[in-house]
């Protein structure tokens, strides 16, 4: 009968396994069980985070708040039903062209009576009145917040605006 190898006896027969080796094997398990999951979850349908909303609420040089849709920009759906509101104009400005983009927070956004009467529609309908030889878009890109505005002028700017105005107000609770 043999004798039971004491602790210290099988301690020195266990191969250590470099340190490097475990970190190594821990990032492979668990870029593997990630991956497996966004598999699962991709198979079966289920949307992005992306798809469902702009997670940078347009400050981010990875989502555009215009896409090109044929000859316009449009703003982008998940920015329109959730930060932006709904905006177009033409992807090549005419010669003749007017543009105004509107930077700023709520009061430029159009809260809390809407988009359609916001600063940049009125600003838009005064300049075509008084010069109507001119094809004026007015785009209204403020946001309901506004952290930056300097952060989503890289949108707009693409845009080849003619005049850019910034709205910046503190916030006005007199309606609430």
């Amino acid at each position: 009968m043999s004798s039971p190898e004491s602790p210290a006896e099988v301690a020195a027969t266990v191969r250590q396994i470099a340190f490097w080796k475990k970190i190594l094997f821990g990032l492979i398990i668990c870029v593997v069980f990630f991956g497996i999951l966004e598999l699962m979850f991709w198979s079966l349908g289920a949307e992005t985070q992306i798809e469902k909303e702009d997670p940078f609420r347009g400050f981010s040089h990875l989502v555009k708040v215009f896409e090109r849709q044929g000859n316009r920009y449009k703003t982008r759906y998940v920015s329109a039903h959730r930060t932006f509101t709904e905006q177009s104009f033409r992807v090549e400005k005419p010669e003749n062209g007017f543009r105004i983009f509107s930077l700023g927070g709520s009061s430029s956004y159009g809260y809390p009576w809407g988009a359609e009467v916001a600063f940049t529609e009125i600003l838009g309908e005064l300049i075509a009145l008084e010069h109507p030889n001119l094809e004026v878009e007015a785009v209204n890109t403020g946001w309901g917040f506004v952290d930056d505005v300097l952060d989503v002028r890289r949108h707009v700017w693409n845009g080849a605006p003619t005049v850019g105005t910034v709205e910046m107000s503190s916030p006005d609770r007199s309606h609430l």
